[in-house]
């Protein structure tokens, strides 16, 4: 039991904090409380804190420490629930509670509990456990750089995969890669997984190790002690070895106590560690490790109840680091500092415990982070009784909604300690008048919900308010008194109506982060826009500003011109984005060479303006995106700009963007006489819709690597002689009305790897017939060209050894493929809309590494290909609209790798594949709209089914012969109509491990199972099934435990 580690001195430290506050003390003094009552508490919480340290560490080895430590946590918890009464009281200037005999009744269990400390023998651990370690900014392991000690074992996992001595009959091999958790199992597989030779050798990878105390060494120093000077060190090199020796060989536990270490470079302090008596812990069964323990017992307290407050996170949850601040802030753990906030703070302490590894980034999204299977077990530990108090407690401080709620009780304004708020993505349509006196609330999520169209009139008396999110949602206008929510650090989008508060609601709010001003149409006094105060907000990084394309004409454009200068944002600004803007030119601070942060800079839909703001001369900026300005007609030197101090306009500039440009007629470029470069570091440039630009491309591009022009650019001139950047990699013609592509696209880019040709409605053939293609092709996408006949012959040809994506779309002139096979490089295969296509028999081998094959709508195809059986790279199969489908190819499916199967709309297809049974790997299965199937295979549905939709095969066996009963793995199962079966009974019980239910148009289903329905089952949907609807709704008790039934007559 070692979760009061978690609880006990940091909360003593928030308890202090909170006894310091200006308005308890005043609300004290108003009650006439003698000073000499806060000196006995503060007395009573320096006796307990000076032993506490002592007391955590011993406690694993005397119970009488645990109770003495149980006792503590319990009058320590019902002092800060008062505190936090009497906080919530101050607010409200008036008080139901005594704070006489309250507080005399805390002070009385802390005196007694701290004379006990001389009985249990503890002592002062001679270290305040106030404020944080600090240490050397490193680089996280969560991105590990360096791999220490892997490279025998990598190598001869490579050797083993590679060869092939032919005695293995089985058609595969395993090769384990076992050892306890932490050990670096994961880290050995990924190095070998994304090692190139495995690449070019297997059509399929997958990942399912020891450490030399050398090895372990060099990861430990490689956080300690890897910049630091070895003499300087000598010292502590010494004990860090030994530390290492106690690792035994995990590298978690290694860059763990290696992430401590680094915070105290002193030896007193190490040798704390390696003498620690905590690494002699008795090891029981899936206990904590003890480097694990003392990782966690040396963290600074603050940083102590953060990380166990992380206990509420499942194994692989994926959590956003700004959403955890916000609930440490909601429980109490973070104060601000003297200069700092508490946001600032916050992120301190996640970077710490990031920097110490108990956080990771998550591996599928960096913006994301997750913490290790034993770190999760370790913050389980030490948390888990204090984590069910917060549950069971009514007037908790964190409140997370589900999706369905459409409405809050009033009664939510009992919650006066609710300091965390999210109805995200909620049905939510009106928030209660009651939720004005939650004045500890400081964090209010309603994003994206879209039915909530007004914020509650009195919003403006939650004045601890410091968060509060509408984006997305149908809120139109901001109500009278926002003004006054002047604690506001984050309000992603502020929506000015025709009549409420104005920009100048802003003036006083200490804004960061992102901020969006749309309805600016209705502002019609400058001074409003003056006084929002943008230009003091330093901590603004990214700014939206947004007129309605409907309203904005009836705003005067010198009254606009007016506004946008008014609302100039300070330098520190890194993206900006003006939309809809009505005036006739920019303002001068657009472009001003001040603003040496901006990275992203969109401009759209400004109509009148006649020209674009000189923007050339920002020299960090990245992004440049340009939309809908019908009033431009030429741009040329004014959109330049000019430094004094460079040479090149556009320096830093990445990506370009020009779209719906309806007027546009030249691009008129710097001379290239050596006194202007323009767009030295430009990669990808994109041109889309814009009709009356007349000219040859720029030529002068060096760094061009990706170019797009789409969606009706007739004129731009792409005629045989045109010279296309020599790196150029990507090339998207899309629309341009082309009855021939430029042969030097074809044959001389050797750098191109991906191809896209759409909406060419005369394209009738490639150059040469597309005899060659470049030999790095990668990705070939052909859409909406339907006099094109055949494709480039080189796509089968034997030198194309790079093509990975094949895509064709809406084609309808291409009867067959090029002979021969495609290339085995290939991995994604996308047919769909060419009617006339016969035949597909041919084109794939076995050698093939085909991840995902769709084919859809293609109704003269009869052959699929005939080797699909042996694709064992095949992960995605669909077959869709395929009306001249019979069977599939003999053989069936690929039985190890296909994980999920859609078969929709092929009405003459009358068999499943054969050999379903086989198909262990697969995860999801739809059948829907196929008629003449009228039985399933021997053996019925695969077992590892996960997700089953069934729909209109009204001529399948029934339901009860399915085999249902077998799929213990199903989670999700749809049905929707056609089957004569009149009960659910007996197959569905067995279904374990449902968790959603749908059934439709089953009009002679009459009722569920007398059993009951699954055990885990959450959602219930039925539709269009009058019987058993009605069923349902006389015996709703049956079914009313299922969190979410939707149940439509």
């Amino acid at each position: 039991m070692v979760w009061w580690e978690a609880v006990l001195s940091p909360a003593l430290q928030v308890l202090f904090d909170k006894l310091a506050s200006g308005d308890i003390l005043e609300l004290l003094r108003r009650w006439n409380i003698n000073d000499l009552l806060l000196e006995k508490l503060k007395i009573a919480y320096f006796t307990c804190t000076v032993v506490l340290d002592d007391a955590e560490e011993k406690q694993y080895f005397n119970p009488a420490i645990q109770t003495w430590l149980d006792m503590l946590k319990d009058a320590v918890c019902e002092a800060e629930d008062a505190l936090d009464f009497l906080a919530t009281e101050a607010l409200r200037c008036k008080v139901e509670l005594s704070p006489q005999s309250l507080s005399n009744q805390i002070i009385e269990k802390l005196e007694f509990i701290a004379k006990q400390k001389g009985i249990l023998g503890l002592e002062s651990s001679g270290k305040g456990i106030h404020g944080m370690m600090h240490r050397t900014p490193t680089t996280p392991l969560v991105v590990e750089s360096c791999i220490y000690g892997r490279e025998n074992e990598k190598e001869d996992i490579i050797n083993l995969l590679l060869a092939d001595d032919g005695t293995n009959n089985q058609g595969f091999s395993v090769i384990p890669i076992v050892g306890m958790g932490g050990i670096g199992k994961t880290t050995l597989a990924q190095i070998v997984y994304n090692d190139k030779r495995i690449d070019e050798a297997f059509d399929v990878k997958a990942w399912a190790c020891e450490l030399s105390d050398t090895q372990c060494w060099l990861l430990f120093q490689d956080h300690t002690l890897e910049n630091e000077d070895s003499e300087k060190y000598l010292s502590l090199r010494q004990i860090g070895r030994e530390i290492v020796k106690k690792c035994q060989g995990l590298p978690l536990a290694v860059k763990m106590l290696g992430g401590l270490l680094a915070s105290k470079l002193d030896a007193v302090y190490w040798n704390q560690v390696l003498n620690s008596n905590l690494w002699d812990l008795p090891q029981k069964k899936n206990s904590i490790l003890p480097s694990l323990r003392l990782s966690y017992h040396h963290l600074p307290p603050n940083l102590k109840r953060c990380f166990a407050y992380c206990s509420i996170f499942p194994k692989g949850y994926e959590f956003e680091r700004k959403n955890l601040v916000l609930l440490w802030m909601a429980e109490g753990f973070v104060q601000p500092g003297a200069k700092i906030s508490m946001e600032e703070v916050g992120d301190e302490y996640f970077s710490e415990l990031l920097s110490r590894s108990f956080f990771q980034e998550s591996a599928l999204n960096r913006s994301r982070y997750v913490m290790h299977d034993l770190i999760n077990d370790l913050a389980g530990s030490v948390s888990r009784i204090s984590c069910v108090r917060q549950e069971e407690n009514w007037q908790r401080e964190h409140l997370e909604c589900c999706y369905f709620i459409t409405e809050l009780p009033e009664s939510i304004g009992n919650l006066r300690l609710l300091r965390y708020l999210d109805l995200s993505y909620t049905r939510i349509k009106s928030l209660p008048e009651s939720l004005n006196v939650l004045y500890n609330l400081q964090t209010l999520l309603l994003c994206d919900c879209a039915d909530l169209n007004n914020l509650p009139a009195n919003i403006g008396k939650l004045i601890n308010l410091r968060h509060l999110d509408i984006s997305g949602s149908g809120i139109q206008a901001m109500p009278i008194g926002v003004e006054n929510l002047v604690s506001l650090r984050s309000l992603p989008e502020f929506v000015l109506g025709n009549v409420g508060p104005r920009g100048s609601a802003t003036q006083e709010m200490p804004i960061g982060g992102s901020l969006s001003l749309s309805g600016l149409e209705n502002v019609d006094n400058l001074w409003d826009a003056k006084n929002a105060n943008l230009k003091g907000k330093q901590k603004l990084t990214t700014l939206v500003m947004e007129w309605s394309s409907t309203l904005s004409e009836l705003q005067n454009d010198r009254v606009a011109t007016d506004v946008l200068e008014m609302l100039q944002p300070h330098q520190n600004l890194e993206k900006l984005t003006i939309k809809g803007y009505n005036g006739r030119k920019f303002p001068t601070w657009i472009g001003d060479p001040s603003f040496s942060k901006l990275e992203c800079l969109s401009v759209t839909d400004c109509k009148r303006c006649r020209s674009l703001p000189p923007l050339g001369s920002l020299l960090s900026l990245k992004h440049l995106y340009i939309k809908g300005m019908d009033a431009v007609k030429s741009i040329g030197a004014e959109f330049y700009g000019y430094s004094s101090s460079s040479s090149k306009t556009f320096a830093s500039l990445e990506t370009l963007t020009f779209e719906d440009m309806m007027e546009w007629e030249e691009w008129l470029l710097p001379t290239s006489d050596g006194h202007m470069e323009a767009f030295p570091s430009l990669q990808e440039l994109q041109i889309e819709k814009c009709p009356k630009l007349r000219q040859q491309l720029p030529q002068q591009l060096p760094s061009l690597v990706k170019l797009h022009l789409t969606e009706y650019c007739p004129r731009l001139e792409l005629v045989p002689g045109t010279t296309f950047p020599s790196n150029l990699q990507g090339l998207v013609l899309r629309g341009c009305g082309l009855d021939l592509l430029p042969e030097p696209m074809i044959n001389n880019i050797t750098s191109l790897e991906y191809l896209c040709i759409g909406g060419c409605l005369v394209l009738s053939s490639f150059p040469g017939e597309g005899r060659q293609v470049p030999t790095t092709f990668k990705q070939l996408t052909i859409d909406q060209c339907p006099n094109l006949e055949f494709l480039p012959e080189g796509i089968t040809h034997s030198s194309n050894i790079s093509l990975e994506l094949l895509e064709i779309f809406d084609c309808p002139s291409i009867t067959s493929f090029p002979a021969g096979h495609l290339p085995a490089t290939l991995k994604v295969l996308t047919i769909w809309n060419c009617c006339n296509l016969e035949s597909l028999e041919d084109i794939a081998t076995d050698s093939m590494s085909l991840e995902s094959l769709r084919i859809g709508n293609c109704t003269n195809l009869i052959f699929l290909p005939k080797c699909l059986n042996k694709l064992g790279c095949l992960d995605y199969l669909e077959i869709d609209g395929c009306p001249g489908i019979v069977s599939f190819p003999q053989g069936g499916l690929p039985s190890r790798s296909l994980k999920k199967l859609h078969i929709l709309d092929c009405e003459n297809l009358m068999f499943l594949p054969e050999l379903m049974l086989s198909l262990t790997s697969l995860k999801e299965l739809k059948l829907s709209n196929c008629p003449s199937i009228a039985s399933l295979p021997d053996g019925g549905f695969p077992i590892n089914l996960v997700s089953l939709e069934v729909k209109d095969c009204e001529n399948i066996t029934p339901l009860s012969k399915w085999g249902l009963h077998r799929l213990a793995s199903l989670e999700k199962l749809k049905i929707h109509g056609g089957f004569l079966d009149v009960s659910l009974s007996p197959w569905l019980q067995h279904l374990s491990s449902l968790e959603e239910l749908k059934i439709m148009e089953c009009h002679e289903l009459f009722n569920l199972p007398k059993e009951g329905v699954p055990p885990m089952l959450s959602f219930l949907e039925i539709r269009g099934c009058p019987k058993l609807q009605q069923t349902c709704e006389k015996n709703w008790s049956e079914i009313d435990h299922i969190p979410c039934i939707s149940n439509h007559l």
